[in-house]
Formats: structure tokens, C-alpha cells, sequence
């Protein structure tokens, strides 16, 4: 499992990786779970010792066992500066690994709300519409997480603010869910849809109403949402406390 070069490049030091890759070791070699030393590197943010393996012609496709690539990696922990020196090298921006998980992990990214990431993954024409495993964009996570500078980011890249996941819950629906209004305005701002229901037929109104956030309510309300979109086993009593808490 342990690999001279490997093991260099986890500990950050850059002259021994030299040294070693002028001693003719192989630079793409892996480790007994796929990794490579630019794996490595770009995982634990060496920078330094990522810019001489590519010098050196580190092949930066090479994933791990899980089909990580080294461009995943990098934009799921942050590390922009490493990014940057891969996609300059080309390196796939729309590679997926073993669960269809885009390496523009905006999907990541937007989890771990790095906003340089996920700017520079957006400017370099990433799929901001790549769906995962769950049938969410990067866009429906950083709007179910709260990341509202993330949202505006990639809301300016295009994407779509109509796409829904498995079970047809929408952007909106996500930020109504969790109450974060100043998301649920950003995308009634840019014409997200307000009124489509899941597969339960719920809207995003009972979602909030739901989660007693009124002030999403009030504002879905006042802009247009139908307060009788509800599912179906909800009694009158439901409808008659939202009437009287918006008008």
C-alpha cells in the first residue's frame, strides 16, 4: 500500500516528489485503493506538490476505487487555487464518478458552500444541470441547504429553475421546506415556479406552512400561490388557520 511517491505527496514534500519523479519513478502509480500521488495531493491540498506532478505529466484523469477524480476531490474540499491548476491542464470538468456525481460537485461544492470553487467551476462551463444519483442539481442543493450566495451564483450561470428532483419537489419547494426565505424570494425573483406540487401533490406553500414558517407563507401568498393546493387528507381547519394568518 505504501509508495515512496505516495507518501511524499501526502506529506506535502515537494522536493523528495521531485527527486523521486528525476529518479524515473513512475508518476501515475497507485496505491491498493486507486490513488495516485496527484489524488493525494490535490485531496489534502498540496498545492506545491500538485503543481510538479503535473509538470511532470501526472495523468489527472486517474480516479480512485469510488471513481473520484482528482478535480472532484480538490473542488469538494476547496482547494480553488488547485482547481485552477488542473482545468488548465484540461482536466474533465463533467467527469463523474461511480454514483454520476459531476466533479462540478457544486454538487459538493454547494454542501460545503465554497463560493471561489464554485464560481470558477461555473466560469469554466461546468454542467450546472448535472443531476446526481437523487435527481438534484447543484442548484436544488444549495437551494435545500441555504446557501444563498451559492444559489445566486449558479442561478447567474443559467441554470434551469424549473428542474426537479426523483419525486418532483422543486428549487422552491426545497428552500420552503427549510424556511429560508431570502432563497425563496432569489427565485421567485427569477421566475422559479411556485405553484407545481410533488408526487405527494404537495405545493410549496403547504411545505411552509408545514414547517409553521409564515413568513414564507405570506410571501408565497402575496405573490400568487394557491392556498387550496394542498394534499388531500388535509381537513378545512388547515385552510381556515392559513386564511386567517394571511389576510
Amino acid at each position: 500500500m505504501r509508495k515512496p511517491l505516495i507518501e511524499s505527496a501526502w506529506e506535502g514534500f515537494t522536493d523528495i516528489v521531485q527527486m523521486l519523479l528525476e529518479s524515473d519513478c513512475n508518476v501515475n502509480e497507485v496505491d491498493r485503493f486507486g490513488r495516485t500521488a496527484l489524488y493525494v495531493a490535490c485531496l489534502l491540498g498540496k498545492t506545491e506538490v500538485v503543481n510538479v506532478l503535473l509538470k511532470n505529466n501526472a495523468d489527472h484523469s486517474l480516479c480512485d476505487e469510488n471513481g473520484q477524480s482528482p478535480l472532484l476531490v480538490a473542488s469538494r474540499e476547496g482547494y480553488n487555487r488547485i482547481v485552477k491548476a488542473l482545468l488548465q491542464k484540461r482536466a474533465d470538468i463533467n467527469q463523474c464518478d461511480v454514483k454520476g456525481n459531476s466533479t462540478l460537485l457544486v454538487h459538493v461544492a454547494s454542501l460545503r458552500s465554497n463560493l471561489s470553487t464554485v464560481q470558477t467551476l461555473s466560469n469554466n462551463k461546468a454542467n450546472i444541470n448535472q443531476c446526481d444519483e437523487e435527481g438534484r442539481t447543484p442548484l436544488f442543493i444549495a437551494s435545500d441547504k441555504g446557501r444563498t450566495k451559492t444559489v445566486q451564483i449558479i442561478v447567474n450561470s443559467g441554470a434551469d429553475l424549473n428542474a426537479t428532483d426523483h419525486r418532483k419537489c422543486t428549487l422552491l419547494y426545497a428552500a420552503c421546506r427549510q424556511g429560508f426565505i431570502d432563497i425563496v424570494k432569489l427565485l421567485n425573483e427569477h421566475r422559479a415556479t411556485i405553484t407545481q406540487c410533488n408526487t405527494w401533490n404537495s405545493s410549496p406553500l403547504f411545505a411552509a406552512c408545514r414547517q409553521d414558517f409564515l413568513d414564507i407563507v405570506n410571501y408565497l401568498v402575496v405573490n400568487g400561490s394557491n392556498i387550496f393546493c394542498f394534499r388531500l387528507f388535509w381537513d378545512h381547519s388547515t385552510i381556515s388557520s392559513l386564511q386567517k394568518r394571511t389576510y
